[in-house]
């Protein structure tokens, strides 16, 4: 399988685009005051964190799953499946960091954070789809 640069800088877009949306709702939730309270760093700190992984994690989507989405519903497909397992992952790290929180709320404090990565992948598989042109797809 071949890898044009096309795809990475797509994937760093999108991830770029999608990590603000999610960023955006983190902030109006409150959610990413709540991270800032228990992990002790400043918000202006994690936000600029989630938007560099946001970007990461939108150039491994465009490696893993990009070159397959040629249409909006494989966007929307690879790229919930993509936020899933961006979810699983960070809520394996978050309950490690956060021990006691999760003892004191429940597992059940991760539960937005599904829907916020369930949108960062549905974000980023229709924004991949829209500036991947047609022509630059290798899995027709």
């Amino acid at each position: 399988m071949h890898i044009d640069i096309k795809h990475i800088v797509r994937g760093v877009e999108g991830g770029f685009i999608a990590g603000i949306g999610f960023g955006a709702m983190l902030g109006m939730t409150g959610i990413l005051d709540f991270i800032s309270f228990m992990m002790h760093a400043p918000v202006v700190f994690l936000f600029i964190v989630h938007i560099i992984l946001s970007i990461i994690a939108g150039v491994i989507f465009s490696i893993t799953f990009g070159v397959h989405i040629n249409t909006d519903a494989k966007g929307l497909l690879y790229g919930c499946i993509f936020g899933f397992i961006l979810w699983t992952i960070s809520t394996l790290i978050m309950w490690s960091l956060l021990k006691n929180t999760v003892d004191l709320y429940g597992p059940a404090m991760f539960l937005p954070a599904l829907w916020g990565h369930l949108i960062y992948g549905f974000l980023l598989g229709i924004i991949y789809n829209v500036i991947v042109p047609d022509k630059e797809q290798i899995d027709k």
